[in-house]
């Protein structure tokens, strides 16, 4: 009974794990001009909130006030539509920035890519999350003279960080819990949290029995989601891996899972949306997470910039299918 009882565990895990399209197809190839391009606006837009900026957080709240007047800027200048969802903490009103560009067909079938800003307190957050908010610009700047049958929400997300994580006034909370009052559809939820530090060697750990399913380097970028959303979680994971040839992997499993709720898809989860998060699991792989040396100078350009173009290619077939 053991035994079967085991390998119904280890059959269902290789369900959960399997996903469309090649998962490593080997070292992607040296960037396009393009795509040079896009690895040195990413640079440039990482190195301005990780070094130019530094730690963004309510300990030094002028500096978070700064990242967020420049992104509102920035989403506008690549031609959204910006609107705040502010509230007061800890005595300082904090901002949540939402993009948007609405849909010619299904203007009511909402899209969402969202990145925390913040950084943990004494670190500059070059990985977590200056990548994903610098994903989140170059979504914006490729997309926004676009004309998609869904709209697409752009989201900057503040106080992901602890001590808000997980709280009331944890930014995601605020912003899901606006759009559930609202009664939004929100088709897709892609959440977007340290997306640029890669390794070799046997650098990447995970939760047991993880490791039984997955490669030992920290090469590919994780999408990952609850077991209802298996079926977003594939069709993400499959228009990615025909756009980009970036190893990547999938994971949907459930809640209790180490790691698998260590983000603001979580906000939207609790509210009865859908949610995916798209990371480099920084927790299991990265050795600077959540301290000073999470530098620009730690992150790989070239495989940013190759998970940044399947992002583009992923929210524009999700805004544009039917």
């Amino acid at each position: 009974m053991l035994a079967a009882s085991a390998l119904l565990v280890l059959a269902w895990l290789g369900l959960m794990t399997c996903m469309p399209g090649s998962a490593n197809p080997g070292p992607p190839p040296p960037l396009d001009q393009p795509g040079q391009v896009l690895r040195e606006a990413l640079r440039a837009d990482v190195t301005y909130l990780a070094e130019t900026i530094g730690e963004r957080s309510l300990r030094v709240p002028p500096q978070l006030q700064a990242s967020a007047d420049w992104l509102a800027q920035q989403l506008r200048a690549a031609g959204w539509t910006v609107t705040e969802i502010p509230y007061t903490c800890r005595g300082h009103t904090v901002r949540n920035l939402v993009a948007e560009r609405r849909g010619t067909a299904l203007p009511g079938e909402i899209v969402v890519l969202g990145a925390h800003y913040d950084s943990v307190e004494r670190s500059p957050g070059a990985d977590d999350n200056a990548s994903g908010v610098a994903a989140l610009l170059a979504v914006a700047r490729a997309l926004g003279h676009s004309e998609l049958p869904r709209t697409v929400r752009l989201v900057a997300f503040v106080n992901e960080e602890p001590p808000w994580f997980r709280g009331p006034l944890m930014g995601s909370r605020i912003v899901a819990s606006a759009f559930a009052k609202a009664g939004d559809t929100l088709s897709d939820v892609l959440v977007l949290d340290a997306i640029g530090f890669y390794c070799s060697g046997d650098c990447q750990a995970y939760p047991p029995p993880l490791s039984l399913f997955y490669p030992s380097e920290g090469r590919f970028v994780a999408f990952v989601g609850r077991i209802q959303d298996w079926w977003r979680l594939r069709h993400a994971v499959g228009l990615f891996r025909a756009a980009v040839p970036m190893p990547s992997e999938g994971l949907a499993a459930p809640r209790v899972v180490p790691g698998i709720d260590y983000s603001d898809h979580m906000a939207f989860w609790d509210v009865g949306y859908p949610g995916l998060l798209i990371t480099d699991a920084p927790t299991y792989r990265n050795p600077a997470y959540h301290r000073s040396s999470d530098l620009p100078a730690t992150l790989d350009w070239e495989r940013l910039a190759w998970v940044t173009r399947g992002l583009i290619a992923v929210v524009r077939q999700l805004a544009t299918a039917t």
